[in-house]
């Protein structure tokens, strides 16, 4: 039985706000039997909520360790078939893999806290503390980190481009699959998905806008949606009749990158429960369209016109409503979306926020329907 016969389980771990995890769970989404044996795999993901369609958001390797600190995770849990899928990833161990002759980029690999074109290269003359990331250090020599031997070599060159995110287990152990995420931006993301699909597992899930339908933001590159359905065995999605679109051999789960681990969110949420509340609301948006006033593909995905609508009953005399409108200024923070001017005074309007920073204002929200903790 192929690999692409045994896939099972898998929750992903995505972005809510500026970059918060999320757990997602796929259950048995390729051809397996109801008698299979099933496998849970665990995808965690640090991605920004405001994607901009212009730019890559997917953020840079820096470090691969044992913290696994700026990259995307799979997790497979503990299970008595655990050992099942890894004799699967294994299989192709030692086979000879092609690489895709379009890559426009080196190869290199990380290392730690930097990054080379090879493991042998890491130290530079440093030793075993400068070979770590995807390279172990062995017999005083920098090489490919066994934990990697089932990983295909070009996993992380594929995984360096925005549509397509990488899954570890809960070990911090990629897994030699790959979750596609988006429509493919140029020709090389299909080029590279047809190359590449016999030797790794590619799954489609919900995360850009209405992939894998198309969206109805006329600011988005358009393409038709039957495109997509049938290009994966199995589809991780967020459709109320998944059978009106996808066709019967490709399996499918209600589940997407916004299905939240609120984990971190919660501690904080804990921690700072005894803030002064001064916000009756947070809005979080997206700052790509400031210098258009707010019009435009960002802005439409966040409904920024109604918001501008529902501002002006807000902030009226009747209802003097307070809150935060998060990512409405510019980077450089010298210029706002413009809001009703009943709002002056009521409502802050904020730059592009870190993770932490944008917890704060919502610990600061009055009705605890908005607070991030539990009772």
């Amino acid at each position: 039985m192929s690999s692409h016969q045994r896939i099972v389980s898998v929750l992903l771990i995505a972005s809510l706000s500026l970059v918060i995890p999320s757990l997602l769970l796929v259950h048995n989404l390729t051809n397996s039997t109801a008698d299979d044996n099933l496998v849970r795999m665990i995808v965690a993901v640090d991605l920004p909520r405001n994607d901009d369609a212009s730019e890559d958001r997917h953020r840079p390797i820096d470090v691969i360790d044992s913290s696994i600190n700026d990259r995307p995770s799979i997790v497979i849990d503990n299970h008595k078939d655990v050992e099942e899928i890894k004799t699967i990833n294994h299989e192709s161990q030692h086979k000879e893999y092609k690489t895709y002759p379009g890559f426009t980029t080196e190869p290199k690999v990380v290392c730690g806290g930097h990054s080379a074109r090879s493991c042998s290269e890491c130290p530079q003359g440093n030793g075993a503390s400068w070979c770590n990331g995807e390279c172990e250090w062995r017999i005083e020599e920098c090489i490919r980190s066994s934990k990697l031997d089932h990983i295909h070599p070009d996993y992380f060159r594929i995984t360096e481009r925005y549509a397509f995110q990488p899954v570890m287990n809960q070990n911090q152990e990629y897994v030699n699959v790959i979750m596609v995420r988006s429509p493919y931006r140029d020709r090389d993301d299909e080029e590279l998905f047809n190359f590449y699909k016999d030797d790794i597992i590619f799954l489609g899930i919900s995360s850009f806008e209405a992939f894998p339908l198309k969206s109805p933001n006329p600011y988005s590159v358009k393409f038709e949606s039957e495109y997509y359905l049938n290009m994966f065995p199995g589809f991780l999605h967020m459709t109320k009749e998944p059978n009106q679109f996808f066709p019967s051999n490709v399996n499918t789960i209600l589940m997407s990158q916004s299905d939240f681990n609120l984990d971190e969110p919660m501690r904080f949420g804990r921690e700072h429960a005894q803030d002064e509340k001064i916000y009756d609301f947070v809005y979080s948006g997206g700052d790509q369209d400031v210098e258009t006033d707010c019009v435009g593909w960002a802005s439409y995905n966040k409904n920024f016109s109604f918001v501008r609508q529902a501002l002006e009953v807000m902030c009226s005399s009747e209802f003097n409503v307070t809150g935060v409108l998060v990512a409405n200024k510019n980077k450089a923070n010298t210029k706002a979306c413009t809001i009703p001017p009943a709002c002056q005074g009521k409502m802050v309007q904020t730059t592009f926020l870190d993770q932490r920073k944008f917890f704060g204002y919502l610990a600061k929200v009055r009705h605890e329907e908005f607070l991030l903790y539990e009772k």
